[in-house]
Protein backbone atom coordinates (compact mmCIF):
# COMPACT_ATOMS: atom_id res chain seq x y z
CA UNK A 1 0.00 0.00 0.00
CA UNK A 2 3.12 2.25 0.14
CA UNK A 3 2.85 3.45 -3.41
CA UNK A 4 -0.98 4.60 -2.53
CA UNK A 5 0.31 7.04 0.09
CA UNK A 6 3.32 8.27 -2.23
CA UNK A 7 1.17 9.05 -5.41
CA UNK A 8 -1.83 10.92 -5.32
CA UNK A 9 -4.71 9.91 -7.12
CA UNK A 10 -7.58 12.58 -7.60
CA UNK A 11 -10.84 10.61 -7.39
CA UNK A 12 -12.91 12.82 -9.15
CA UNK A 13 -10.79 12.69 -12.11
CA UNK A 14 -10.34 9.04 -12.22
CA UNK A 15 -14.27 8.62 -11.98
CA UNK A 16 -14.41 11.37 -15.15
CA UNK A 17 -12.37 9.29 -17.12
CA UNK A 18 -13.76 5.76 -16.05
CA UNK A 19 -16.64 7.31 -17.45
CA UNK A 20 -15.77 9.10 -20.28
CA UNK A 21 -13.68 5.79 -21.62
CA UNK A 22 -16.69 3.25 -20.11
CA UNK A 23 -19.18 5.60 -22.48
CA UNK A 24 -16.63 5.41 -25.40
CA UNK A 25 -16.45 1.90 -25.33
CA UNK A 26 -20.18 1.64 -24.71
CA UNK A 27 -20.88 3.30 -28.62
CA UNK A 28 -17.85 1.32 -29.90
CA UNK A 29 -19.90 -1.66 -29.34
CA UNK A 30 -23.63 -0.09 -30.25
CA UNK A 31 -22.28 0.98 -33.62
CA UNK A 32 -19.13 -0.34 -34.11
CA UNK A 33 -15.74 2.16 -35.52
CA UNK A 34 -16.86 4.97 -36.36
CA UNK A 35 -14.50 8.52 -37.03
CA UNK A 36 -12.98 10.43 -33.91
CA UNK A 37 -13.89 7.56 -31.90
CA UNK A 38 -10.65 6.07 -30.00
CA UNK A 39 -11.50 2.94 -29.16
CA UNK A 40 -11.20 0.90 -31.90
CA UNK A 41 -11.34 -2.74 -32.76
CA UNK A 42 -7.85 -2.91 -31.63
CA UNK A 43 -7.78 -1.46 -28.47
CA UNK A 44 -10.75 -2.43 -27.09
CA UNK A 45 -10.17 -4.88 -25.05
CA UNK A 46 -7.19 -3.19 -23.60
CA UNK A 47 -9.38 0.09 -22.49
CA UNK A 48 -11.57 -2.78 -20.86
CA UNK A 49 -8.59 -4.11 -18.98
CA UNK A 50 -7.62 -0.07 -17.98
CA UNK A 51 -11.17 0.71 -16.89
CA UNK A 52 -10.88 -2.03 -14.31
CA UNK A 53 -7.54 -1.46 -13.39
CA UNK A 54 -8.85 2.39 -12.52
CA UNK A 55 -11.70 1.35 -10.30
CA UNK A 56 -9.66 -1.32 -8.59
CA UNK A 57 -7.23 1.58 -7.91
CA UNK A 58 -9.47 4.29 -7.13
CA UNK A 59 -11.57 1.38 -4.78
CA UNK A 60 -8.20 0.71 -2.83
CA UNK A 61 -7.52 4.27 -2.43
CA UNK A 62 -10.85 4.91 -0.64
CA UNK A 63 -10.42 2.05 1.46
CA UNK A 64 -7.10 3.49 2.33
CA UNK A 65 -8.54 6.77 3.23
CA UNK A 66 -10.35 4.97 5.72
CA UNK A 67 -8.50 3.11 7.22
CA UNK A 68 -6.77 6.73 8.08
CA UNK A 69 -9.55 8.20 9.03
CA UNK A 70 -10.14 5.41 11.58
CA UNK A 71 -6.52 5.50 12.67
CA UNK A 72 -6.83 9.15 13.16
CA UNK A 73 -10.13 8.05 15.32
CA UNK A 74 -8.04 5.74 17.22
CA UNK A 75 -4.96 8.12 18.15
CA UNK A 76 -7.65 10.70 19.52
CA UNK A 77 -9.61 8.40 21.55
CA UNK A 78 -6.13 7.56 22.86
CA UNK A 79 -5.20 10.92 23.53
CA UNK A 80 -7.84 11.10 25.72
CA UNK A 81 -9.75 14.48 26.55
Amino acid sequence: MGWLRRRAIDATQVESDINAWSTAVEQFEKTGPAPGLLVTAENVAEIKKNIEDWRGKLEQKRAYNKLEEVKQQIERLRAGP
